[in-house]
């Protein structure tokens, strides 16, 4: 009788702390899911870029749902210029059926029409905020905004071959470069030309026969397991993914407080603080190699090369066009104040400048030597020092800028048009 009470006491105590873990279990698993969204959602660059002050004019929805939108559309494979966004319809960002953003006065002919990159493109605007809604704000005139991230000056060379082919015909037209030339025609393993998706089409290439030959096994080892599972392996199979979810439940508390999964873990295992100045940075670039000039040279070659045949092209139709070296945070980076930026950011920064200060410099100097000859010197924009005298936080990144930069912009071409 003394050992039935004796076990019935340690059963109810084990019962009754069981029962108190699985709550606690619970709750802490719980816990752990919603801290890791709260993680993820607070610490990705989308949050931070929209959480500086260039935005402190907007609600910070509104500043998330650019860059949750700037990141949404697809890309799908195009021919001779790689890859463009598809067709979108967003808050603030929207994109029509030819895969150009949408802009005030959107027009695809007798438009403005601008080529570029993300900067371009409008990363960090709404449609109403990218330098050709600012444009065509300021003047009424129609425009067609033809940026795409990551895009080249000889990539939207052949755009423009592609536009002019399909029967579009521009007002006038503009090129806003030197940010991508810079960063892609200056790899150290890469050729020249090349564009944003070259490695990883590379990529896909080279690992075909491997991916194709592990379909092959895939679907033969599935084939041979439809024929060889019986119920119980089935059962199996599933018991011990069932086995390791109560695992991981059991295990959630431990994981809570030792694995980094809280909040405060994650936000020192992270480096999205800015607690060092801009200057705290030494410089750690090995992957570009425009420091050196004969590198930056062939670079800024192949940027002329695609301004000059694009006047070529245009001259003949009697289309003005305009090149425009474009602002950059890590083109002189010092007469900026990026502190407010992550340490991430501030790093490669650092890392580049020595990269573009050479080569915009050699820029300037192979288009010297090669505009005369057409007597188009002066259809060089040199933007490169737009910003150097605006108080304001403007750049989000080592390049994107916030409305007000591409505003700055845009009233800065149209007094090039007046004069």
């Amino acid at each position: 009788m003394f050992k039935m009470q004796y076990f019935k006491i340690i059963f109810y105590n084990l019962l009754i702390f069981f029962i108190l873990y699985i709550a606690v279990a619970y709750y802490f698993y719980n816990k752990l899911d919603q801290n890791v969204k709260v993680v993820n959602r607070t610490y990705n660059s989308n949050n931070i870029r929209a959480s500086y002050p260039t935005y402190s004019n907007l609600d910070k929805q509104t500043a998330i749902k650019i860059f949750d939108e700037y990141a949404a559309p697809k890309s799908s494979y195009e021919p001779f210029i790689a890859y463009r966004r598809q067709m979108y319809n967003g808050t603030v960002v929207n994109i029509d059926n030819n895969g150009f953003r949408k802009s005030t006065n959107h027009s695809l002919n007798d438009s403005t029409w601008f080529f570029g990159g993300s900067t371009m493109w409008g990363t960090g605007a709404t449609d109403e905020t990218t330098i050709p809604s600012f444009f065509a704000k300021y003047t009424g005139e129609k425009v067609l905004n033809l940026g795409e991230s990551g895009y080249t000056s000889f990539q939207e060379f052949i755009n423009l071959q592609l536009m002019l082919l399909r029967g579009y015909k521009p007002k006038r037209v503009f090129f806003y470069d030197g940010q991508n030339d810079g960063y892609r025609y200056c790899q150290k393993n890469e050729p020249v030309p090349s564009h944003a998706y070259y490695s990883r089409y590379l990529q896909m290439i080279n690992s075909y026969p491997r991916m194709k030959k592990q379909l092959n096994n895939m679907s033969q080892n599935k084939n041979r397991m439809l024929q060889e599972t019986s119920f119980f392996k089935y059962v199996d199979i599933k018991m011990n993914g069932l086995f390791s979810k109560i695992a991981s439940f059991m295990y959630s508390p431990f994981s809570y407080f030792f694995k980094n999964q809280n909040p405060s873990r994650a936000y020192k295992s992270l480096s999205f603080n800015s607690d060092k100045s801009f200057k705290d940075f030494s410089k750690e670039n090995d992957y570009l190699i425009c420091s050196k000039e004969e590198n930056a040279r062939r670079a800024a070659k192949v940027t002329v090369f695609s301004w000059l045949n694009a006047y070529k092209l245009l001259k003949d139709e009697g289309i003005h066009v305009g090149f425009i070296l474009q602002p950059t945070a890590v083109y002189n980076p010092s007469r900026y104040e990026l502190d407010y930026i992550i340490n991430e950011t501030k790093q490669r920064i650092v890392d580049e400048a020595d990269n573009y200060t050479v080569y915009y410099d050699v820029l300037r100097d192979e288009w010297n030597k090669q505009c005369s000859a057409y007597g188009i010197c002066d259809s060089l924009i040199d933007l490169s020092g737009a910003f150097f005298d605006n108080e304001n936080p403007i750049f989000v990144d080592a390049c994107h800028v916030a409305p007000i930069g591409n505003e700055i912009v845009a009233k800065k071409l149209i007094k090039y048009i007046k004069e």
